[in-house]
Order: structure tokens, then C-alpha cells, then sequence
């Protein structure tokens, strides 16, 4: 990845996540950063590069974003993240949940989610 993509996604992740209304606790969690960090990047003064971990949660994050934006229009496509779902994959709790709790991995399983459902 170059640092002008890490750049874009620095500038994308914290309005993606305003439009999702996520905490400030749940942006750092979600994207793996400290509270400090996340209060940097918001303010657009983070200027270290991200890490693999971090990057691969910023682009998976931004491909739901996509996948919601296809499946669902607005508000939905904004609110989904937030409510509780039914799927066996969410067993009742919210996606934001469910990729809080599991990080990366979870975070990749819901993008594999939502794509087979554009597929499907």
C-alpha cells in the first residue's frame, strides 16, 4: 500500500465512522488504535504509518461500507452496522458487536458476509 492510499484511508475511516454514529471507544477499538491515536487520526495529526493489522481493518471496514451502500439505501445502509441481526454469523448481537469482540478475523468475516449477500 502507499502512503498516499494510507493517507486516503486515514481521511475515509473517521467520516465512515461518524455516518455509522460509532463511539469514540468503539472507532479505536475497531480500527485497533488507542484512544490517543484515534483522537489523532480523527483530527487528521496522525502522520505514523498504520500497521498491517490496521490497515487490513481499515480496508475490510471500508469494503462493508461499500457492500451496505449496494445492499440497503439510506439510513439503513448507515444503521445496520449498529443494530442487532438475526444471522447465525451475529447470533442477535450487532455487527459493530460481533467485530469489536473478534477483531480482524470477525471484521473479515462480516465483509464475507455482506459480499455473499450482494452475490446471493
Amino acid at each position: 500500500m502507499t502512503s498516499g492510499e494510507k493517507q486516503a484511508i486515514l481521511r475515509a475511516i473517521p467520516k465512515l465512522f461518524a455516518r455509522w454514529q460509532m463511539t469514540e471507544q468503539q472507532s479505536s477499538d475497531l480500527l485497533g488504535v488507542s484512544r490517543e491515536i484515534w483522537n489523532r487520526i480523527q483530527a487528521g495529526h496522525y502522520e505514523e504509518p498504520l500497521t498491517e493489522d490496521q490497515a487490513s481493518r481499515a480496508l475490510a471496514l471500508i469494503g462493508i461500507h461499500v457492500a451496505l451502500r449496494v445492499i440497503f439505501t439510506k439510513p439503513r445502509c448507515y444503521n445496520w452496522i449498529m443494530r442487532n441481526n438475526r444471522a447465525p454469523l451475529f447470533a442477535g448481537q450487532s455487527a459493530m458487536d460481533v467485530m469489536i469482540a473478534g477483531g480482524l478475523p470477525a471484521i473479515i468475516r462480516v465483509r464475507q458476509y455482506l459480499e455473499a449477500e450482494l452475490a446471493g
